[in-house]
């Protein structure tokens, strides 16, 4: 995927707005992105929600370029792209799961008839392996860390959690250094 100096180099560039920048990461990272969308991939799912589900892929990872921050030495970038993707997944999923669930309000019968090939199972099946996600990652985690998470996860920056916690910055900052270590540890054992 080439050396962290060369990624670093690209980011810069996608931040000031190079197109170009941004297309040769898509590149580098091709195969991770490949693998995080066939995992969430069915056969039975339409071209047009691939399509969506990619185009919700390549926004998450556009959100990770912009937001990563370049200063810390310790953080890889595929690491932390693969963590923000993965959570934009996850979310668009559920986002087609209620969509879903809300569609097939009903009895038994007419779930039968909206639902023949079984997508409900799938949803609750994927639910399920999120949940099992969600669990493993706040076992891993200590009490303190897991607020820390919980506010990183939903776009705080290392100042206004230690506002929320009533915390100094640096304590975040170390946190989430023990945290993106833990889950690197995670994934990987995935």
């Amino acid at each position: 995927m080439g050396n962290n100096n060369e990624i670093k180099k690209l980011i810069d560039l996608v931040v000031s707005g190079d197109s170009d920048a941004f297309s040769a990461l898509v590149e580098k990272y091709s195969p991770m992105l490949k693998k995080i969308l066939s995992a969430y991939t069915t056969e039975d799912m339409s071209k047009e929600d691939v399509e969506d589900l990619s185009q919700e892929e390549l926004i998450a990872f556009y959100r990770a370029v912009i937001n990563f921050d370049r200063e810390q030495e310790d953080v890889e970038f595929g690491l932390y792209a693969k963590v923000c993707i993965t959570n934009s997944m996850i979310s668009y999923k559920r986002a087609m799961a209620k969509k879903s669930k809300e569609s097939l309000i009903g009895d038994e019968e007419m779930n039968s008839i909206l639902d023949p090939d079984g997508e409900v199972s799938r949803i609750i099946e994927l639910r399920e392996s999120e949940r099992e996600l969600g669990a493993q990652i706040e076992k891993s985690l200590s009490e303190y860390e897991n607020e820390v998470w919980s506010y990183y996860v939903n776009g705080y920056s290392s100042r206004q959690i230690a506002q929320e916690l009533n915390s100094n910055e640096k304590s975040i900052d170390n946190a989430i250094f023990r945290i993106r270590k833990k889950l690197k540890t995670l994934l990987i054992a995935d």
